[in-house]
């Protein structure tokens, strides 16, 4: 199916696509080749007109005001060309995604294809840990073997305060600062569960990495606390 233009000013605009063949290009009557035709436009190459009237559809595929600056045609036909449906490029294959080029309206192009995760397959490889003691006991300290990519951190911690107001408990891996677990002490001495921090972690190589509790001066963890460490891959468009 070709693409039917029509002249608006000094510009080619394309008539906007039809859900059936509107335009038959043939010598024969396509009503009497085909009855059940559609077509609202037929072009007859072979047709001879007078020489008073002038040529008013093109057929081609080449830009009529290209090959000829002096035409006098209102319709041009370009059998090569072609709409899209719906902006939809053509092509692409199982599993790929559209994905936009650039800003301008209809510029899109195929990409991928992508393996879908689906729930299954991401919960075999979500690594959760629990915690239990001081900072210098045992089960404070987890190394775990990681594949390189984005991760979803939630770190959990119970504590107690030495002093009142807002205290943390720290989650390192490999030395660095990548979760936190709070609260808004208003007593000391007690045993309190603190909120859950979330943040993403992004690791460059595939490999094992220790993860490490610490707390602040004013906020200690003994043989009662207990926390956990849950990490999860991150799927595209989780984290901003």
């Amino acid at each position: 199916m070709g693409k039917l233009k029509v002249r608006v000013g000094d510009q080619w605009e394309d008539v906007a696509p039809p859900p059936v063949e509107e335009v038959i290009v043939s010598t024969d009557d396509p009503y009497v080749t085909d009855p059940a035709s559609t077509a609202e436009l037929w072009y007859d190459p072979d047709a001879v007109r007078p020489p008073s009237m002038e040529e008013e559809v093109y057929v081609g595929p080449d830009d009529p005001d290209v090959v000829a600056p002096l035409n006098t045609v209102d319709l041009w036909y370009d059998p090569d060309d072609t709409f899209t449906t719906s902006g939809v490029p053509a092509g692409g294959t199982t599993g790929q995604a559209l994905t936009k080029t650039d800003d301008t309206d209809g510029a899109t192009e195929w990409s991928g294809p992508y393996a879908r995760q689906d729930e299954a397959s991401l919960r075999a490889h979500v690594h959760a840990h629990h915690l239990y003691g001081r900072t210098t006991d045992p089960g404070t300290t987890w190394t775990v073997t990681l594949a390189a990519g984005s991760y979803l951190c939630e770190f959990q911690m119970s504590a107690v305060a030495t002093a009142t107001g807002i205290r943390y408990v720290n989650l390192q891996m490999d030395g660095v600062n990548c979760g936190q677990s709070k609260m808004y002490f208003n007593v000391t001495g007690q045993h309190h569960f603190m909120n859950t921090g979330i943040s993403e972690i992004v690791i460059p190589t595939d490999g094992d990495y220790t993860f490490t509790v610490t707390a602040e001066a004013s906020t200690t963890l003994d043989q009662n606390d207990f926390g956990r460490i849950v990490l999860t891959p991150a799927m595209p468009g989780v984290v901003s």
